[in-house]
């Protein structure tokens, strides 16, 4: 298809492409900034709130379980158990309720990161380290994981203890 315009560009929807009179690559890096944070932040924010509505269901089944296992951290206590050897065991568990779906995220999300990073770094010629921006995202979810954790285990020892 030809036309006489001379602003005419050829391209397909899977290359990001940037035409300019004089191409700088600083502003080339500061464009395509900037459209990666209009839809970084918003994604984020959604991840977040999803993230909070899990561990919330995750926190509110454990200590509703929490009366359940009352009885049974009981009989451990009255077996020999001492009330440190009884809190590592509560760690133990809540551990293992917590980190299962954590690494599995991490280890799919690490992954979709890396390869979708060096997509976008080869597409919009920008090199930026691949990692980085997981890296972020990663301590910052873990952080918000890390409070829900504390929240959780703090209250399955109180009604346990009860």
């Amino acid at each position: 298809m030809e036309e006489d315009d001379d602003n005419v560009c050829y391209g397909t929807d899977t290359i990001v492409t940037y035409a300019a009179v004089n191409l700088v690559r600083e502003n080339a890096s500061a464009e395509v900034r900037y459209m990666m944070s209009c839809i970084t932040f918003p994604c984020m924010y959604i991840g977040l709130v999803f993230l909070c509505i899990a561990l919330t269901v995750l926190s509110v089944q454990q200590l509703s379980d929490s009366a359940k296992y009352r009885f049974r951290y009981q009989v451990l206590s009255k077996i020999g158990l001492g009330r440190r050897e009884i809190q590592q065991t509560v760690f133990r568990q809540l551990s293992g309720y917590y980190l299962c779906p954590a690494i599995l995220s991490a280890v799919i999300s690490g992954i979709v990161a890396v390869y979708m990073g060096a997509g976008f770094n080869f597409y919009t010629g920008v090199s930026t380290p691949v990692l980085q921006y997981f890296a972020i995202s990663f301590a910052l979810f873990f952080g918000v994981y890390v409070v829900y954790f504390g929240a959780t285990y703090v209250g399955f020892i109180r009604n346990i203890e009860e």
